[in-house]
């Protein structure tokens, strides 16, 4: 069994779990909430193994309740995140299913949710990075569609969240790596140019 296929074992368990807990209490935010999270993980999960269409089930449904429980409570920043994530790893999917019209719908919607986040709690690392990411893939999405300026400005708002970041933390690992990516595809599309 790969380490994939064991991680999908687990976070398919974890996921029967927490449908299980939520059916027991549908009321209960906090439960939904970690049901949103368990189908994120497993959609995750799905996508880097190549499952894009199941992985886009399972992120759709991650939405569906991060939505819920974001709309209960509008002031919860949590929530909130978790519901603009979810809609980030959707668009996800979407791009690699070629679906990039929806892709951009979604991650409008995410980068909305994220930015207000993330602007008022501009030290939070979490918030921050899920900022560059739903930048990131939105320069993906653009660059699919053709409007390589745009694609451009979007990942070089990627990059300076990046860079404040790693200003902050500079020995973060993740950070270290996160930045170069996000240089290495500016240098790449440079170079296609």
């Amino acid at each position: 069994m790969t380490d994939q296929a064991a991680a999908r074992s687990w976070f398919e368990k974890n996921l029967e779990l927490k449908r299980a807990s939520v059916a027991a209490d549908p009321t209960d935010m906090e439960l939904k909430g970690q049901l949103a999270a368990a189908y994120t993980r497993l959609g995750e999960n799905l996508g880097s193994s190549g499952d894009h269409q199941g992985a886009l089930e399972r992120l759709k449904q991650a939405s569906v309740i991060a939505r819920e429980v974001a709309e209960v409570d509008p002031a919860n920043r949590s929530a909130q995140f978790q519901y603009g994530r979810s809609l980030s790893q959707t668009s996800r999917s979407h791009i690699a299913l070629g679906n990039i019209d929806e892709a951009r719908d979604l991650l409008h919607k995410s980068l909305d949710i994220i930015l207000e986040q993330a602007q008022s709690d501009p030290a939070n690392v979490n918030l921050q990075l899920g900022l560059a990411d739903a930048y990131e893939l939105l320069a993906d999405a653009t660059i699919e569609k053709g409007d390589g300026d745009q694609a451009r400005d979007w990942l070089q708002k990627s990059l300076a969240v990046r860079e404040s970041l790693s200003n902050a933390l500079p020995n973060h690992p993740r950070l270290k790596k996160l930045l170069a990516d996000c240089r290495e595809k500016l240098a790449e599309w440079d170079e296609g140019e």
